[in-house]
């Protein structure tokens, strides 16, 4: 069975790494990772004080739900499943998708003002525009694109503007909740098919000599 969660946290990553901020010299894509503290260690890229490098993305998951249509595995007529015929042609690979959904939450970390409503504004434009996140599964040996789709979102602004003294940085922060619908893969069983029968047979061709009469 694959494990489709992770396969589509990746894509979510990808998708939020196009993002680009202006330095005033060149531009650049801010860090992008999922906040899960093994990961994040790996992965973060920090400064020469052991501070992360700003603007980052982090992005949260939140919870598992199940929507109208997840309910369609429970029958054996209407749910949705794709099958792949195998070599000895007595059972088809079955494959069982399920709609489902799960929530995140994008944290959005910035020390300049400029560039944090610059993400947040391409962020937004991302999300009506091309709110589809491309996933390919691989299943029963053979890639299958299963792509996600973005719903439901909302932005909010974290950023605490009182008590803050001269002496210490500002860093702007907003979250961005959002819906990601999902198909969960199952595949680790097999469907009997009808045997198939073979005849062999002969074509017999007729003589080109054949006497006129």
């Amino acid at each position: 069975m694959p494990d489709s969660i992770p396969v589509y946290e990746e894509a979510l990553l990808s998708y939020f790494k196009d993002l680009e901020i202006d330095d005033g010299e060149n531009t650049r894509n801010p860090q992008v990772l999922l906040a899960v503290s093994s990961r994040s260690a790996s992965e973060l890229i920090v400064s020469n004080d052991n501070t992360p490098v700003l603007p980052l993305l982090t992005l949260t998951r939140t919870g598992f739900s199940s929507i109208d249509a997840s309910h369609i595995v429970k029958s054996h007529i209407t749910r949705k499943f794709r099958m792949r015929g195998t070599q000895n042609r007595r059972s088809f690979m079955v494959t069982d998708l399920m709609p489902f959904e799960m929530s995140y939450k994008l944290d959005i970390w910035t020390l300049y003002t400029s560039h944090h409503l610059s993400l947040i504004e391409q962020i937004i434009w991302k999300l009506e525009k091309n709110p589809w996140v491309n996933v390919v599964q691989e299943f029963n040996g053979v890639p299958n694109v299963t792509p996600g789709y973005i719903r439901q979102w909302t932005v909010g602004d974290q950023t605490a503007y009182d008590n803050i003294t001269e002496e210490n940085y500002r860093i702007f922060k907003s979250s961005i909740d959002f819906k990601f619908f999902i198909q969960l893969v199952n595949d680790n069983y097999a469907k009997p098919s009808l045997l198939f029968r073979t005849t062999d047979y002969q074509i017999i061709e007729k003589s080109k000599n054949v006497d006129k009469a």
